[in-house]
């Protein structure tokens, strides 16, 4: 629970700050490394069918593969919500929450399901002041594959929450000496993967270990798509 807000309209007191910084602290997650804070609101369900109980476990499943990949998660209730008299569709008081909290990022949504079809959309709101927020969404069918979906969701959530990003193209230079594709053969790299730098060393090596080359270099360029990937042998 979290602890009696005395003005609930829009501040967060000190109170609910320090309980939320000691239950956080306690949670078991190791704090020597540079860690990714997040707060997951409760989720609004639109369905004509008694869908209430993902209000709970949809924050709970993010929460979950959130962790799986290194953030210190919280969920918030909705009946903590509802007890303190926080209007949570107002941007301000969301704000708020991220800041007074020292959170890393706000995270809030909803799932919409009609007839077999449901969208699950989302929110993602940086602790920096004047930052708008950043919208996800996902689409799916049958409650069977709602749990896939959701992982997708969180995939992408998790590429800007530890500002990795995917790679939109990868290229070969100077290759004179074999051809392109024996290259690539040992290239796992591929459009859609998510960059990392030890990824990049092991491909070299696999390059290296061809034979045909005495120097490797890699240049990375940003597109609005993602990242090109170049060898340049």
């Amino acid at each position: 629970m979290i602890p009696k807000i005395l003005k609930p309209e829009y501040t967060i007191k000190s109170a609910w700050l320090i309980c939320f910084l000691l239950a956080w602290l306690t949670t078991g997650t190791a704090l020597a490394q540079q860690t990714v804070r997040v707060i997951i609101l409760p989720f609004k369900i639109y369905a004509q069918a008694d869908l209430s109980y993902l209000q709970s476990q949809i924050p709970e499943a993010i929460k979950t593969q959130l962790e799986q990949e290194g953030a210190q998660v919280l969920v918030i209730d909705q009946e903590s919500i509802d007890s303190r008299g926080l209007q949570i569709d107002k941007l301000d008081v969301i704000r708020e929450i991220g800041l007074e909290t020292g959170t890393d990022y706000t995270l809030w949504g909803s799932l919409t399901w009609i007839g077999q079809n449901f969208s699950l959309d989302v929110q993602l709101l940086a602790a920096t002041p004047d930052e708008r927020p950043q919208a996800f969404s996902v689409e799916g069918e049958g409650i069977e594959n709602l749990p896939g979906t959701l992982s997708d969701l969180v995939e992408e959530l998790s590429l800007k929450l530890f500002q990795r990003e995917k790679i939109w193209e990868v290229r070969i230079k100077g290759h004179d000496r074999i051809e392109e594709d024996a290259i690539r053969r040992v290239l796992k790299l591929k459009t859609g993967d998510v960059l990392s730098a030890k990824d990049i060393s092991d491909e070299i090596k696999a390059v290296y270990k061809m034979g045909y080359f005495d120097d490797i270099r890699v240049e990375v360029q940003t597109v609005p798509q993602g990242k090109i990937i170049t060898y340049i042998v």
